[in-house]
């Protein structure tokens, strides 16, 4: 991982209300709640080739587009109550809030993803990371390196 991001987020829960019993609409729910967690940013390691030193000292580093790494990590310690409006006879389930939280956080995933300015961070801090470790090996073996580097296809 090359950025760790902190964000807040709140899942939802919705139902319209369009449900009814004996004539009566029960169906109708409403809320939410909030927390706190992080979500790491990088490139797949397993993906980063480096190639060479060639005949003229260059060595190439090729390197992927960054990805959101693992799950986001929620802070539980940080989750608000639910707040909720329900219709008659309809309650907030368990499986109403698991529902909840998953889909915030696969939303809280896309948008770090779509986010091409932290995408791109992340994957510079990659590329400065590698060209030090180049760098530092060419140092070790007395030899100094030219580093270019690509994106991998």
């Amino acid at each position: 991982a090359t950025i760790k991001c902190v964000y807040h987020n709140v899942a939802e829960i919705y139902n319209d209300g369009t449900n009814m019993l004996f004539g009566i609409n029960v169906g109708y729910k409403k809320a939410w709640f909030e927390y706190d967690g992080t979500m790491q940013l990088g490139v797949d390691v397993s993906k980063v080739r480096i190639e060479g030193p060639d005949e003229n000292n260059v060595v190439t580093i090729v390197i992927p587009q960054a990805q959101v790494l693992g799950v986001p990590d929620a802070d539980e310690s940080t989750f608000s109550d639910v707040y909720s409006d329900t219709g008659l006879l309809t309650s907030i389930t368990s499986v109403d809030q698991a529902e909840a939280y998953a889909a915030a956080q696969d939303k809280m995933r896309e948008s770090a993803e779509g986010n091409e300015m932290l995408m791109r961070e992340a994957r510079d801090r990659a590329e400065m990371l590698l060209r030090q470790y180049v760098e530092g090996v060419g140092k070790k073996l007395g030899a100094e390196y030219e580093i270019r580097v690509t994106d991998a296809q």
